[in-house]
């Protein structure tokens, strides 16, 4: 048992790509790359915060200077990799975007790129958040970029990879980070108790992984902070967050289905003194309303609770912008359940269980609703089904597929297009997260000699956004 406590977060951080969780796909290109000696000159990482960006830039740049590598790693035994360890390897440089923002920082890094490395073999840097950069500071950028000296190799992180300038991106090799599943989370949290000796079960280490958002880093943060005597309950976290029993959660959904006006009015009272967060409760109530999808066999009720999800989604991108949170929280409920959801307002598709339609293969080209799945077939891939393409969006984002199934679409030779008359739904479908999940599973599901563009339509007017490439 453990004497006393240290850091977590730093103590378990992967010092090799084999640490690395659930990045396969980037740690393997690398790998290959690194051991073959094909270091480029720039990369930039992007993803969710908490992914391992960040990690495997301080693994590449620790491998690019070590002097005995062993099978792709570091070997964490020579000078260079010692002194890099230590935070004394001058030759590895680690630049805040976010508290660096201006020209001159730049300018100061271009100035200091032209000495030679000091220890190792290349100078070094990292530039994290480098979306947080000015116009002026991603110019001088550029400058360096577009004629770098052979001995300085620069590794850019960001969670906004749009707000990089395409100039930019185009000269750096670019590795997209994935969103750790919350199984995954929740082992590597399991591994890390084992080794404190630390008491906990794994509904407890469940709660953790989903509340940490797919960000492992924030994941080991939280198991920290409710580790209490070298044991963690799921209880003591739900007292710690101030979060309510499923029961109360269902009580909710059920008081709005009813249009129970009274007794809203009594949970919300008991609510108030329970100090929720409710950022967390808003968050508990979709996961809830999103595994009721997913079992509800009466569609009436299935369809008032997408449109109870809707607006709940709506409502939690507003939570950060509102100064008294439980107020928004209040005044939703009580529309909610005194105006009552009519599902005959909401049109959407039927529940994942029911049975799918076949294609219509010599339909018009024109926008389908989300019942007829009609679609002018590719002369490249002629079993095409937009019921089979969604069903694979599911086993990776269970919401962008109930967002995907109320949304029209047509097949124009080999152009998947999607159309929205819902601007909140097609900004969903817009998200960079979701842009790059339906481009890996066309990729998977048809090839990457598709593509494919999102329309949004209301009123008569489309707004047609640029054609994706699948690459």
């Amino acid at each position: 048992m453990s004497l006393s406590y240290k850091n977590l977060a730093n103590t378990y951080r992967p010092h090799d790509w084999e640490s690395v969780v659930w990045q396969e796909y980037t740690k393997t290109i690398l790998r290959n790359a690194l051991t073959s000696g094909r270091v480029g000159t720039a990369y930039i990482f992007h993803g969710t915060r908490g992914t391992g960006k960040t990690t495997s830039a301080r693994i590449l740049a620790e491998w690019i200077n070590c002097l005995s590598l062993r099978d792709g790693n570091p070997c964490h035994e020579c000078t260079n990799c010692i002194a890099f360890e230590n935070n004394a390897l001058l030759d590895v440089i680690e630049i805040d975007a976010a508290s660096n923002t201006g020209v001159d920082n730049i300018r100061d890094l271009i100035d200091s790129a032209r000495f030679q490395p000091n220890q190792g073999k290349y100078k070094i840097y990292i530039i994290d958040e480098v979306h947080m950069l000015s116009k002026g500071a991603f110019n001088a950028l550029l400058k360096i970029l577009e004629e770098p000296p052979s001995h300085v190799k620069f590794i850019l992180a960001t969670t906004e990879i749009e707000k990089v300038p395409e100039t930019i991106r185009s000269r750096t090799q670019r590795f997209d980070f994935r969103r750790i599943a919350q199984e995954d989370i929740a082992d590597q949290l399991e591994k890390i108790c084992t080794s404190e000796w630390i008491q906990v079960d794994r509904s407890a280490l469940m709660l953790i992984a989903r509340l940490a958002k797919w960000a492992l880093r924030d994941a080991i943060t939280l198991l920290e902070q409710n580790r209490v005597n070298d044991a963690i309950t799921r209880e003591h976290i739900m007292h710690t967050l101030s979060m309510v029993d499923e029961a109360i959660l269902k009580n909710v959904i059920q008081g709005i289905l009813s249009g129970d006006f009274g007794r809203m009015k009594d949970l919300l009272v008991k609510l108030s003194h329970t100090h929720i967060q409710v950022r967390i409760f808003v968050e508990e109530l979709l996961f809830l309303l999103r595994d009721d999808l997913y079992s509800e066999t009466d569609m009436t009720i299935w369809k008032q609770k997408v449109q109870i999800f809707d607006v709940l989604t709506e409502m939690y991108g507003k939570i950060k912008y509102t100064p008294d949170t439980f107020l928004l929280l209040e005044m939703t409920l009580l529309k909610l359940t005194a105006g009552g959801v009519n599902p005959s307002e909401q049109k959407v598709a039927p529940p994942p269980q029911a049975p799918e339609r076949k294609p219509i293969s010599e339909a018009p080209p024109e926008v389908q609703k989300p019942e007829t799945f009609t679609e002018t077939v590719s002369p490249e891939k002629k079993d095409f089904s937009f019921s089979q393409f969604v069903a694979r969006i599911r086993e990776r984002k269970p919401a962008l597929a109930l967002d995907l199934k109320e949304t029209g679409f047509r097949v124009e030779n080999t152009t998947l297009i999607l159309i929205s008359t819902s601007e909140l739904r097609h900004g969903r479908l817009m998200t960079p997260e979701h842009r790059a999940i339906i481009q890996d599973t066309l990729r998977e599901f048809v090839g990457g000699t598709w593509k494919y563009q999102t329309l949004l339509e209301i009123e008569g007017n489309t707004l047609k956004d640029a054609v994706d490439e699948v690459f």
